[in-house]
């Protein structure tokens, strides 16, 4: 309403000015559809001077409104990339960098502004860089998938010539769907620390079954994590038996109704009652049956994970035979 209030008013004015605004120049506006909606419009006006003098003008309009639609949706989905934790990269069909994300960067090392326009085979090492364009080619010629669609480990480089090992997942963005050339999309994550955890756990998992004391690991929230061969062999439960599922089946009833709270009471005030402490406590065998134990809890903390908490649990059955004896004369 604005705009048509005032729009006499440009005409005189060019008239008498001759200066050009609009004429000739491509712009961006917003028209009034017949049911009242706005609508955003492409407009290009000419001036034509007809054969007895007389000045018309022709505007040329095409709606934008797709346009602008598809371009919230880039600039929505430039944001999201941004705010996401983990590290997105949007390669085209020949491997050249569309999109790196800050978590990219992170990750990586590289500046965004450096990256963009490069190919991504400089995120690789040597023995994977130089076969990558001819992948891409492949798959542009056979239409094949081999790692589209699929999750796999793979080595990747950092700025710094560092190779790290990345959990990686490719998705095609056809052509079809945007009217753009075909896109590829990637998320990765950086596995690093997870396989050194890995190979850390699997050789505590050797450990605790070469030990003759039966090993039990538990997560922040009771789970067990952890059951050693002697755990087995004093308690009765097969592993599979037991992992995944809540500690307290190895409790007496008074104490497995009260050990998911003593555990939040833990996770909330962080005071320590048994943990690293050796204390004399009874579990429950497979068949229901009282054990005394004496156990010993060992909290583990890693960066960036929940706490878990590793119990060693000695039988000392005949201990308690042996003292019961000697009380007994």
């Amino acid at each position: 309403a604005s705009v048509a209030c005032k729009h006499d008013y440009y005409l005189r004015r060019y008239y008498t000015t001759r200066v050009r605004t609009v004429i000739g120049i491509e712009r961006q506006v917003v028209g009034r559809h017949k049911n009242g909606s706005a609508v955003p419009i492409g407009m290009r006006i000419s001036e034509y001077v007809c054969a007895g003098g007389d000045i018309v003008y022709i505007g040329f309009l095409k709606s934008i409104a797709r346009q602008k639609e598809l371009h919230a949706a880039e600039q929505l989905n430039i944001r999201i990339e941004e705010m996401a934790t983990l590290p997105m990269i949007a390669i085209d069909t020949l491997g050249t960098v569309l999109r790196f994300n800050r978590a990219s960067e992170a990750c990586f090392g590289h500046n965004s502004v450096d990256i963009l326009g490069s190919n991504v085979k400089m995120l690789m090492p040597e023995e994977h860089a130089r076969f990558h364009d001819s992948y891409l080619a492949n798959y542009r010629r056979t239409g094949v998938k081999k790692v589209i669609d699929v999750v796999r480990h793979f080595t990747a480089l950092r700025k710094t010539g560092e190779e790290f090992k990345i959990e990686i997942a490719v998705k095609q963005i056809s052509a079809n769907d945007f009217g753009l050339s075909n896109t590829y999309i990637a998320c990765a994550r950086d596995i690093t620390e997870e396989l050194a955890r890995a190979q850390i756990d699997k050789a505590n998992t050797i450990r605790a079954n070469l030990s003759p004391i039966p090993i039990v690991g538990i997560d922040a929230f009771g789970k067990v994590i952890k059951w050693s061969r002697a755990a087995t062999r004093v308690f009765g439960h097969d592993e599979s038996e037991v992992l995944g599922h809540n500690v307290k089946m190895l409790c007496p009833p008074a104490i497995a109704e009260q050990h998911d709270q003593f555990l939040e009471t833990y996770r909330q005030t962080g005071r320590r009652k048994i943990i690293g402490k050796e204390v004399a406590l009874t579990a429950l065998n497979k068949d229901g049956g009282s054990i005394p134990i004496r156990a010993l809890i060992r909290e583990v903390v890693q960066k960036g994970t929940p706490s878990t908490y590793i119990g060693y649990l000695v039988d000392i059955s005949e201990e308690r035979q042996i003292e019961e004896k000697i009380r007994n004369g």
